[in-house]
């Protein structure tokens, strides 16, 4: 990690505002960072998205945020949230609470808000109107499948926590599951009508079929045990040699016996599957893209050496990277690089540290708020949202 990098994190932990007690909220969250790993080396960018602000949206106006429009909200664009607000490119909506996490759908965003220091209400936005409460939970993560109307979350609404799956183009609770124990999040990935669900302090090691309400075994789950990712028939884990060290991802068929391709990088610790799965990024210290059938890497001349990582994928060949910028290293980039072209286009900046930000990735970043990032605070930083929402554009 550059001088620079650690230099933000220190300032990025010395803020004072209400804090959310991560540990408390995450608890036994070492199967998530263990499934979804980071290193040192891009850790830094990422802890720093967790509270990074003073973002400028570029563009042809400059940082001139474009007025609330009346077009149809998609969700195959970049998205991003400063406090209370929604970014997309082109537009700006304010939800009207601070935004800790958010996940797309088929149908809009479902996110969470913070509405006190260990409290976090769950809504669901379809692009216009007010954001409807759905939940409550005191624990950040979500699940979704961008392609279809699913979200998933751990939710405190009662006495008990449930796990549960919520439709959002029907605006229905579809499934739900007692956690075994408080905290424990089995829900592992919502992809093409199943859930991929764990045990405690593993990998997923049983499918939910939505549409029958079936649940069945999955075959080799120790194979899966530090999941990254699914897209379809494609899976893609933390690869490991004899000896239990990381040596990379491997992108196989679900349920397959070997036949995959296998992406050698000591500190690979994020895959993400593009949809239809033809790519797929994995990041160490740097960002790299790899195509799924033959394991060839995409050039990305755009980002250089630069450090970063790969969070999602807007569509089938967008993805979204955050990176420290080229011309200052206290400075951080948010991109969209086509894939398999190379060329990336900067979405916005951040250079301050005031309030709460957040990318479509709940589990990388709160896995590095945690501190396993290097950082020595276990703490995020937070502001009060405002009391009532809205789909105009904030001021």
């Amino acid at each position: 990690m550059t001088e620079q990098l650690k230099t933000l994190m220190d300032k990025a932990a010395d803020l004072d505002f209400a804090v959310v007690d991560v540990d408390a909220i995450t608890g036994a969250g070492d199967r998530t960072v263990r499934r979804r790993r980071i290193t040192t080396g891009i850790a830094g960018v990422a802890a720093l998205a967790v509270v990074a602000t003073g973002a400028v949206l570029l563009g042809d106006g400059g940082d001139q945020k474009t007025d609330f429009v009346d077009d149809p909200f998609r969700t195959d664009v970049p998205m991003w949230t400063e406090g209370s607000a929604l970014h997309t490119p082109d537009r700006t909506f304010d939800l009207g609470v601070d935004v800790i996490s958010f996940v797309r759908t088929s149908e809009g965003i479902v996110f969470m808000g913070l509405e006190g220091d260990e409290r976090l209400g769950v809504y669901a936005w379809p692009g216009t109107g007010e954001p409807v409460r759905i939940g409550e939970s005191d624990d950040p993560h979500l699940r979704a499948d961008a392609d279809q109307p699913y979200a998933g979350w751990l939710d405190k609404s009662g006495d008990d926590y449930e796990a549960v799956v919520f439709d959002q183009s029907t605006g229905d609770r579809i499934w739900s599951e007692q956690a075994q124990v408080e905290y424990s999040f089995p829900i592992v990935a919502i992809d093409d009508g199943r859930v991929f669900l764990a045990d405690v302090d593993e990998g997923p090691t049983r499918v939910l079929d939505l549409a029958s309400g079936q649940v069945t075994d999955l075959a080799d789950p120790a194979r899966y045990q530090y999941f990254m990712d699914v897209e379809g028939d494609l899976v893609a884990y933390l690869l490991e040699d004899a000896g239990g060290a990381d040596v990379g991802v491997e992108v196989g068929h679900l349920g397959a016996d070997g036949g995959g391709i296998e992406i050698l990088a000591d500190d690979a610790g994020h895959a993400v599957l593009s949809p239809g799965g033809r790519w797929v990024s994995v990041s160490d210290e740097h960002v790299g893209a790899y195509d799924t059938a033959t394991g060839d890497a995409v050039e990305i001349g755009a980002l250089g050496e630069r450090q970063g990582f790969g969070y999602e994928w807007a569509d089938a060949d967008t993805l979204m990277v955050i990176a420290e910028s080229e011309a200052d290293h206290d400075v951080l980039e948010l991109l969209g690089c086509e894939i398999p072209g190379g060329v990336c286009t900067t979405l916005m900046t951040m250079d301050d540290f005031s309030r709460v930000f957040s990318i479509g990735s709940s589990d990388l970043l709160w896995g590095l708020a945690r501190g396993e990032s290097g950082s020595d605070s276990s703490e995020v930083a937070t502001s009060e949202g405002p009391a009532t929402s809205s789909t105009d554009r904030p001021e």
